[in-house]
């Protein structure tokens, strides 16, 4: 962690603890989490709280604008701040549970991402944003890490579900989840699940959904064919709960 990142941490830190003391967490995520960014870069970062009140809100957002100009930190107002910076216990657990998607017939439907004001102030947005932030590359900055931790497994869990759902598809191997995850050439990125075609952010998600796909084989969850590395579902009630 370089000298910038590490000062911003510090930053964060103090004031989320001081202006929550426990049940929240913060953590980074994007370009500064994987040590990929440039000076060009946004400071992608979260917190998640309990509760919270507007006045909170506001001393977040100024606290944030403010953290932006003395570092001279590049930001993405595209999806407004109040809606990407601070959120509630609910609203993660919404996210992670997929309530930012459709269901259909089923199954797990991804709508596509239009930049219009509306949808891009709506809770549907912020819940996308936020489950990518709880399985990107990221780090923990302050606050509570068991619930970290537990919220972050549970949604590593409901993305492969997700992606066995959205596909369709009977099997996977780890290079094809992976692709699932970042798209198609036509819809990718930021206007999919957010996961950017990038060496750094498939050799991470390689790693750790390699990593989660060989967990859930282990405890039954899936199968995995050792000549074909391709892992199947063994347990389809499993899947029944992660999306229904």
């Amino acid at each position: 962690m370089g000298k910038k990142l590490r000062q911003i941490t510090e930053e964060l830190k103090r004031f989320f603890d001081s202006e929550f003391c426990k049940n929240y967490f913060t953590i980074i995520y994007g370009s500064y989490a994987y040590g990929a960014h440039t000076s060009n870069s946004d400071l992608d970062f979260v917190a998640v709280s309990r509760d919270f009140d507007p006045n909170s809100l506001r001393r977040t957002l100024d606290f944030a604008f403010d953290l932006y100009r003395r570092h001279n930190l590049a930001f993405d107002d595209e999806v407004p701040h109040e809606k990407k910076i601070l959120t509630d216990y609910k609203t993660l657990e919404d996210a992670i549970v997929g309530e930012g998607f459709e269901r259909r017939d089923g199954r797990i439907h991804v709508p596509p991402v239009v930049k219009t004001k509306e949808f891009l102030s709506s809770k549907e947005i912020a819940m996308r944003l936020l489950l990518n932030a709880m399985t990107s590359k990221n780090i923990f900055v302050s606050g509570d890490d068991s619930y970290y931790s537990q919220k972050r497994k549970q949604a590593f869990e409901h993305i492969v579900a997700f992606m066995f759902s959205i596909g369709g598809v009977g099997s996977l191997t780890i290079p094809e989840f992976v692709q699932s995850l970042i798209g198609t050439p036509e819809r990718h990125g930021e206007m999919y699940l957010g996961y950017k075609d990038k060496p750094v952010v498939r050799e991470y998600l390689t790693e750790a959904f390699g990593s989660e796909l060989g967990r859930l084989a282990t405890n039954g969850t899936l199968m995995r064919e050792n000549e074909t590395k391709r892992y199947s579902i063994a347990n389809m009630s499993w899947l029944s709960r992660m999306v229904g």
